[in-house]
């Protein structure tokens, strides 16, 4: 019997102490609840190294919240080594959480389930999908006992 996708959580920022184990735990439960193919390496960073990734693999140089990445390699069911990657930035995650009124870990896990959800096709760049994608979301967040109030960037 498969163990299921787990998540790996890779802490390069110094802006929030978190509980990485916890994360790492409640993303793993993210991914089998949508059937995720194999393990993610969900990478914590500050605003500067987003800055230079969004710059380098999508041509704009400047933070952003999240960035998915599904690696290259061969399909191994049951694999242990993670099959993409969820890069976010923890600086960014703890202004949009002070703006909403929320804890910063809450926003952390919405980022890295937003990272899951791009890496299983889902798209937030058209009115539509974004709030297909913000429903499903808050599902997942609801299911892990999280409330959230996502509001769009304009």
């Amino acid at each position: 019997m498969s163990r299921g996708p787990r998540a790996h959580v890779v802490d390069r920022q110094k802006t929030l102490r978190l509980d990485t184990r916890r994360l790492a735990v409640e993303t793993g439960a993210v991914l089998r609840e949508v059937g995720f193919p194999g393990d993610l390496s969900l990478v914590l960073v500050d605003d500067a190294e987003m800055a230079s990734l969004h710059g380098r693999f999508s041509g704009h140089p400047t933070p952003t919240d999240v960035l998915p990445f599904a690696l290259d390699g061969p399909e191994v069911p049951g694999a242990d080594f993670p099959v993409a990657d969820v890069v976010l930035s923890v600086e960014t995650a703890a202004r949009d959480a002070k703006a909403r009124g929320l804890r910063p870990r809450t926003e952390v896990l919405l980022y890295a389930v937003q990272g899951v959800l791009h890496l299983c096709g889902e798209d937030d760049h058209d009115p539509v999908r974004a709030r297909r994608m913000d429903r499903r979301t808050l599902r997942l967040l609801g299911s892990l006992g999280y409330r959230h109030r996502i509001g769009r960037r304009t």
